[in-house]
């Protein structure tokens, strides 16, 4: 049963945004824009970085969200490579942009990256919107954020991630309280909860309607606006067949790091990962 979903968002320190010379209230909403701003903000010097791109997310989610949105596919239904195409191609550019704007110089972990965010010192970050209650929380007081969603093609589409709850218990008393505790988590109420104290998106539409519950919460707190204009465009998560897909999440996440690093071009990372793909998923076509 869903309880939550994450989307990756572009977040900004709009402080930096504005000594760039640009709007934090009329930020651009497409790649090119994005990438522009934020490598503005990387030439401001000193501490400042321009931006960084999530790329270590967990199934490689935040590179699959990136393509899906293009408007392509991971693999076709009948089995065949599908990321290899031009959507493919421009995610790798996306990326590689974001290496340019100051991710090649400063490469971390997941978990510091966010740390370097809250910081004060990164312009703009693209990762979970999980993650927006302790940004904020960093950064009050200090500098103000903002907030776009994933650019969606007509034809694009957003992987979900996210929590879920699973009953297992056997037995029927047991099953009877594992299931009024789902029922809670996945009902209007206890989806306030999800809403008002993390980043992650409720399952439950009642709940983010309803001015009472979280209709007016989101609406006084505009930076949610993100991940709620994300929350439409929802489709199945995907991962590689076979024995081996935590493997090939492994060795993608580490060409993508070649790429954000400017060790690798995008069509050189695009023919590593096709070779990666092919190696550990059987019959692949």
């Amino acid at each position: 049963m869903a309880s939550a979903c994450p989307f990756p968002s572009s977040i900004s320190n709009a402080d930096l945004v504005r000594r760039a010379g640009a709007n934090p209230d009329d930020l651009p909403r497409d790649w090119d824009g994005i990438l522009a701003l934020a490598k503005k903000i990387d030439a401001l010097g000193g501490t400042a970085q321009g931006g960084f791109f999530q790329y270590a997310s967990g199934g490689n989610w935040t590179w699959i969200a990136l393509i899906e949105s293009l408007g392509g596919r991971m693999m076709t239904p009948e089995g065949k490579l599908a990321f290899t195409g031009p959507e493919g191609m421009k995610s790798l550019e996306i990326i590689r942009g974001f290496g340019e704007a100051g991710h090649a110089r400063n490469d971390v972990s997941q978990d510091q990256a966010r740390s370097v965010f809250g910081s004060g010192v990164l312009g703009v970050l693209f990762d979970s919107g999980s993650s927006l209650v302790t940004f904020e929380k960093a950064a009050a007081g200090r500098f103000e954020i903002r907030t776009l969603p994933l650019p969606v093609r007509p034809n694009g589409r957003i992987p979900a991630a996210g929590i879920a709850t699973a009953l297992h218990a056997r037995d029927a008393r047991r099953q009877d309280a594992a299931w009024a505790f789902m029922s809670y988590a996945s009902g209007p109420l206890g989806q306030v909860q999800v809403g008002r104290h993390t980043g992650y998106i409720p399952a439950n539409t009642i709940a983010i309607r309803t001015p009472e519950l979280l209709g007016d919460y989101y609406r006084e707190r505009p930076n949610y606006g993100a991940a709620i204009a994300s929350a439409p465009h929802n489709a199945p998560w995907f991962a590689f067949p076979g024995d081996n897909s935590i493997k090939v999440s492994y060795e993608i996440r580490d060409h993508l790091r070649d790429l954000t690093t400017l060790k690798r071009s995008p069509s050189e990372t695009m023919a590593a990962m096709e070779k990666s793909v092919r190696a550990l998923v059987p019959g692949v076509g």
